[in-house]
């Protein structure tokens, strides 16, 4: 409970494996870095407690300071999940960091740390989700997710309405047609029987004229929607930086962020296209985890960024 709060707050889970260092932060996991126990394993595959209290110190702080950098959020609680070890951790945490509130993982009598997924699951499930403020792995908050999902019905249910609507007025405007047609055939009928032979022949070179004319024009109106045009947003995003390729740009609507994938020549290169789009007029909330950069064969690093604009104008 609490971790929908807008104060960051450090979680540290110590399992056999290694240790994940979590930081969350307005109702979402902003950061999330894991440290393997192969890096201090001795030969035999043990680990010296004095090696294992220095490490755990020295990690923690190095993301404290990276929280205190990047987000500018100073940790004041940290939440510890160690089986076997939870009270020796928490001890050696409040040690090191006596002006950080630290706490151990609350889990029933019964249960051991492994459990704590599925119970805290269990717990969030009985919540109505018009309340749970809780931590969200998406970007975003359950109870804005569940505010579209009832918009989402609305428009739904007023979709099939407007529907309705459409198919009756449909019916009426067609049986109209119906009805004017075989007026006008009749009409047409009645007046052609009046008219004599050059009148015919040029009322009928008319309408073989005027069948052509709607033709063309019917062609004219698919080869108009037919035509590709390349957004200007895309194409200002793309060719902001020359060492940035892009391979991936998604774009839902102003409300939700710009998802971009793409590859560069090194990690400056991307560390330089992330100042270029913050100083770009109608950006922010960019969202870069450095988790995301990877190396990929061709020699080039692959990593993946967010970010919000207030409209696809870009200048």
């Amino acid at each position: 409970a609490g971790m929908g709060a807008d104060q960051a707050k450090l979680i540290v889970d110590v399992s056999s494996e290694g240790m994940s260092i979590m930081i969350a932060r307005k109702g979402g996991l902003s950061f999330d870095y894991f440290y393997s126990w192969k890096n201090i394993q001795e030969e035999d595959r043990s680990i010296p407690f004095e090696k294992l209290k220095q490490i755990i110190s020295t990690e923690i702080g190095k993301v404290i300071n990276f929280s205190l950098s990047r987000f500018g959020n100073e940790i004041k609680d940290i939440v510890v999940n160690a089986e076997g070890l939870s009270e020796k951790v928490t001890s050696l945490i409040k040690e090191q960091f006596p002006a950080v509130s630290v706490s151990s993982l609350s889990i029933p009598e019964g249960l051991t740390p492994s459990w704590a997924a599925a119970f805290g699951a269990s717990i969030r499930g009985k919540m109505a989700r018009s309340e749970d403020d809780l931590i969200s792995l998406g970007p975003l908050t359950v109870i804005e997710e569940y505010r579209q999902g009832q918009m989402l019905d609305i428009i739904s249910l007023w979709g099939k309405v407007v529907a309705g609507i459409l198919v009756f007025t449909i019916f009426i405007m067609g049986a109209g047609d119906i009805f004017l047609r075989r007026i006008r055939l009749n009409v047409g009928s009645t007046n052609i029987r009046g008219l004599s032979g050059e009148e015919l022949t040029e009322y009928s070179t008319l309408s073989a004229k005027a069948a052509e004319l709607n033709k063309l024009v019917i062609l004219v109106g698919e080869a108009k929607n037919s035509e590709t045009t390349i957004s200007p947003f895309i194409e200002k995003i793309s060719g902001l930086n020359s060492d940035i390729k892009i391979t991936r740009i998604a774009v839902r609507s102003l409300a939700y962020p710009v998802s971009i994938n793409g590859t560069a020549s090194s990690a400056d290169a991307v560390s330089r296209f992330h100042k270029q789009l913050a100083a770009m007029s109608g950006v922010s909330d960019i969202q870069f985890p450095l988790s995301s950069l990877v190396s990929i064969p061709e020699g080039r690093v692959a990593f993946t960024m967010s970010f919000k604009v207030q409209s696809f104008d870009l200048r």
